[in-house]
């Protein structure tokens, strides 16, 4: 999940109440990461923090956080359905879309003057000023990645040894409304329809892999004045 478009939402030593992760879920999350290839010549780390809210967003450098309600939670999720959540986050990770995100609040202001945190800042005032054409463009490609690392953590379950429609089971435990999953998720509803849809082939799978970063600079690029 991405919580934000603020780099500092990349950040976990800001804001966050640590807590002991599992060694089980540590492993867990190393299996998926070999198994789907997804860092290669090094080691992917898992770190939790206490929240009441199922959640993980994934960090610079091979991190993925996680909230510990989802292995505390009354009854807490099993262990396939942790393995979707991690192996989310580690498609976002592979897509590189944290820095994807960064990349494109810089090009959205068409200021050149502005540094990273100033035009996070224009980005993040007009989003939520109300609809208008940047939101809805900048919703657009984060809820089309969110589709995609869906639909990729499903395939790195499966490599792993894990059921893939473990992904389906997770997100029908989703709140149904949220604020914040509203404006940078699509509904639930979809993300599961699309999961269900044949998966495309090898080659399409490729292709939207390699052009939608491209596709989305360039159409940013565009929209500047």
């Amino acid at each position: 999940r991405q919580r934000s478009r603020h780099p500092a939402a990349f950040n976990s030593d800001r804001d966050i109440a640590e807590t002991t992760v599992p060694r089980k879920f540590r492993r867990m999350l190393q299996r998926l990461a070999e198994a789907g290839g997804v860092v290669k010549g090094g080691q992917v780390q898992l770190r939790a923090y206490d929240s009441k809210a199922i959640n993980a967003h994934q960090a610079a450098g091979g991190l993925v956080v996680i909230s510990a309600a989802a292995w505390k939670s009354n009854p807490p999720l099993p262990n396939d359905e942790i393995a979707a959540m991690l192996a989310h986050e580690l498609a976002h990770m592979e897509l590189h879309d944290g820095l994807m995100a960064a990349c494109e609040n810089v090009v959205f202001p068409a200021n050149d003057h502005l540094s990273l945190a100033q035009a996070v800042d224009e980005v993040t005032r007009e989003i939520h000023s109300g609809p208008n054409e940047m939101s809805k463009f900048l919703h657009h490609l984060d809820h089309r990645r969110e589709m995609t690392a869906d639909r990729r953590g499903s395939e790195i379950l499966r490599l792993a040894g894990y059921d893939p429609k473990a992904m389906i089971r997770l997100l029908r435990k989703l709140p149904a409304s949220e604020h914040l999953r509203e404006a940078s998720h699509p509904p639930t509803s979809a993300r599961i329809a699309h999961l269900m849809t044949p998966s495309p082939s090898r080659e399409e799978q490729a292709a939207l892999t390699d052009a939608s970063p491209a596709e989305s600079l360039a159409m940013l690029t565009v929209k500047a004045p």
